[in-house]
């Protein structure tokens, strides 16, 4: 299910996104990457710019894009904060960022209305998100995780504007698939563009007002779980899974702090892009990521590059109040999208792979 129409308006131009490879982790005179592994990186980047170029307008950036100087210390005045201290030196995330890249800034000297002019760089042309794409093996990169992102700047509408990037050395450790390292960097770009919870609080209604937060993300329902509520996505949650007394889709609940609260729960999203665990080869693009997006007040979205998902489409409210096993019977109550044994191995839900049964608790 996706909505009737597309998101769209005359001012909107498809995104330019452009990356920055950092030159002290990706470079062939500083990483610790091979020229093999570096092109590699650049080709994945490349390959998701083009995808979601294709399918996310923005109202574009008019001038060449700047970003602020992090303000680390002030003293206050009548007329507002003066800054004393910025962040030195200026970085996204990993990545130091280059001084052409920054705005002009003032500079004040303590309790006084006396400042220098910080120089304005460059800026950078044709851009209305820049990725700052680092490697290196950091706290969230733990064991087995691939790469990670975050947004690090939004612009005065509260837009992403620019993000971090980070690929772990386990990318390169595990065995290296095509498909499923664009998924990786697609579904982490994500995070960046849209789910973060520390975005959420500065969607913006059709008039550029901010939309509660409450408006968005509801409070802790009786299963447990936080929904987003907002109206796009509750309306084609309701209507994927036939059941007219959702309020919205639900949040992951489990794991740490990169993966509670910022993915769509697995319960109920199993094989979604974004989703917390890619279970095979197959995942997702769906249309609540895109409704997302479009409840922002952000992004023109094409809905027809949301993919075909069937994960518990028409199954009615019973797949929100039912357990997946029933334990008196040890029957699946939904046969065609949980098994019941670790030897029930066969076809996945929408029958376009084979898959095999594992069991979690839930």
């Amino acid at each position: 299910a996706t909505p009737d129409h597309d998101h769209v308006t005359s001012e909107a131009q498809p995104i330019r996104i452009n990356a920055y490879y950092d030159p002290q982790t990706i470079s062939s005179r500083n990483s610790d990457l091979r020229p093999e592994q570096i092109d590699h990186v650049k080709q994945l980047i490349s390959t998701v710019i083009r995808y979601l170029q294709q399918s996310i307008s923005v109202i574009p950036v008019s001038a060449p894009l700047l970003l602020p100087r992090v303000c680390t210390g002030q003293f206050d005045t009548e007329f507002g904060p003066n800054c004393v201290e910025y962040l030195q030196p200026d970085q996204c995330g990993m990545v130091d960022l280059p001084p052409a890249h920054m705005a002009q800034d003032l500079l004040y000297f303590t309790n006084t209305t006396q400042a220098r002019k910080l120089p304005q760089g460059t800026g950078m042309v044709d851009t209305d998100l820049v990725l700052y794409v680092s490697y290196g093996d950091t706290e969230s990169c733990g064991e087995s995780t691939l790469a990670w992102a975050h947004p690090c700047y939004q612009d005065q509408h509260g837009r992403p504007v620019a993000g971090n990037v980070n690929i772990c050395p386990f990318m390169f450790e595990a065995p290296q698939f095509w498909k499923q390292d664009v998924v990786v960097l697609l579904h982490e770009i994500m995070h960046v563009l849209i789910m973060g919870p520390e975005i959420w609080d500065d969607f913006r209604d059709s008039n550029g007002e901010l939309i509660p937060h409450e408006s968005i993300v509801s409070e802790r329902q009786s299963d447990g779980l936080y929904y987003i509520i907002s109206p796009t996505v509750a309306a084609l949650a309701r209507r994927h899974f036939n059941c007219s007394a959702l309020i919205g889709f639900p949040l992951e609940d489990t794991g740490d702090s990169g993966s509670a609260g910022s993915h769509w729960d697995e319960r109920y999203a199993m094989s979604a892009l974004m989703g917390s665990t890619i279970w095979g080869g197959l995942q997702y693009m769906t249309a609540f990521t895109m409704a997302l997006m479009q409840d922002s007040g952000w992004y023109y979205v094409n809905y027809s590059f949301a993919e075909p998902y069937h994960f518990g489409k028409n199954t009615g409210c019973d797949f929100f109040d039912l357990q997946c096993i029933d334990i008196a019977s040890g029957t699946s109550n939904w046969p065609q999208f949980w098994c019941v044994s670790p030897t029930d191995n066969g076809c996945n839900h929408n029958y376009v792979a084979p898959a095999f049964c594992e069991f979690y608790s839930y």
